[in-house]
């Protein structure tokens, strides 16, 4: 289910899914403040390779696939 931001904020440094009213990421927040400011985009090696302001809402990952 997605969280607004204004409701609740990911914990620091946790990937998560996020929106920002166009696409839906994974991102982490990479700096410890109650900021919508500054979230960092990941591709899938988890380089970092954007940061956006534009989170709207956020989500967590799910849970990998069992075997």
């Amino acid at each position: 289910m997605w969280i607004k931001i204004e409701d609740a904020l990911p914990t620091f440094l946790e990937q998560v899914l996020c929106w920002d009213t166009q696409m839906i990421y994974i991102a982490y927040r990479p700096v410890e403040i109650e900021y919508n400011e500054h979230w960092t985009i990941c591709d899938q090696s988890c380089s970092c390779n954007g940061c956006t302001g534009a989170i709207t809402h956020w989500m967590p990952l799910p849970d990998k696939p069992v075997s």
